[in-house]
């Protein structure tokens, strides 16, 4: 990856602080520093007790990323100028390259997720059967088939050889699939609810989240996981990953992703 991984992770991580640093002043300065006032009512506890917790995994996420993930990607770099990069192409192990394929039809469907939040935000309405049908594609593509090869099968092994600042990253972007399944209970509830706005920005959100969370995996932690798993490591890994296949394809693979080219059609102008 050349230079890019100082140059475009480094620069899209200090953007994001850019846009983070002055919302957190803002925060404090409106919550006097996350103390509810004299006589609040349990709800406004709770609402700020959930703010100052946002917070500390705000500066956990910007730790992993600067004193872990960075650090240890460009020290690979510097050894080895091919050991990281973006795309399958990049990867000697096979069950990161199947991830990373998998990124693709997942970056797609945020793609629908980002013009129906947009749609959503401009009209105040919603079309349940479409944010329907895309939950069911992210539930069943996204979280239970790819996060499930991730957490089943890749980061056990991994995690079992790795040293423990490697353990903290696995944990952290563990932790952001919770995040996704949040935003996706919390969609849900919109959904019920026919809210367009909290809809919107509920899928804003979690569209943010996946494209970070892929981008991180894509450009620095599957580069540094492929030089760590021997060639016995991947052919067990790809083992597992094929029951998840199986299992993806019982629950609906052929129908799920045929909803999401009709969805990129309505929503993107692509062709179905």
């Amino acid at each position: 990856m050349s230079s890019s991984v100082r140059e475009s992770n480094s620069n899209a991580a200090e953007e994001q602080r850019k846009r983070i640093n002055p919302t957190k002043g803002k925060l404090r300065v409106l919550t006097s520093d996350y103390g509810p006032p004299q006589g609040a009512c349990s709800s406004f506890k709770t609402l700020y007790s959930a703010l100052e917790e946002f917070e500390k995994d705000l500066h956990q996420h910007i730790h992993l990323e600067n004193n872990i993930l960075f650090p240890r990607a460009i020290q690979m770099e510097a050894e080895s100028p091919s050991a990281l990069g973006s795309g399958e192409g990049f990867m000697k192990s096979k069950c990161l390259a199947l991830l990373v394929t998998e990124h693709k039809t997942i970056l797609r469907s945020v793609d629908v997720l980002q013009a129906m939040a947009k749609h959503a935000a401009d009209s105040q309405r919603l079309n349940k059967e479409d944010v329907s049908g895309l939950l069911e594609l992210v539930r069943l593509f996204a979280d239970d088939l790819h996060q499930g090869k991730e957490e089943g099968a890749l980061f056990p092994l991994f995690t079992a050889k790795c040293d423990p600042l490697e353990v903290d990253a696995i944990r952290h972007m563990i932790f952001e699939h919770e995040q996704d399944r949040s935003l996706m209970a919390g969609i849900e509830d919109a959904l019920q609810r026919s809210n367009a706005a909290d809809f919107a920005q509920y899928a804003l959100r979690l569209a943010e989240i996946l494209r970070d969370h892929i981008r991180k995996e894509d450009d620095i932690l599957f580069g540094i996981i492929d030089q760590q798993l021997s060639v016995e490591d991947d052919a067990g890994i790809v083992t597992e990953f094929e029951a998840f296949d199986r299992e993806f394809e019982k629950r609906g693979r052929d129908r799920v992703l045929h909803r999401l080219r009709m969805l990129e059609w309505k929503y993107l102008s692509k062709p179905a």
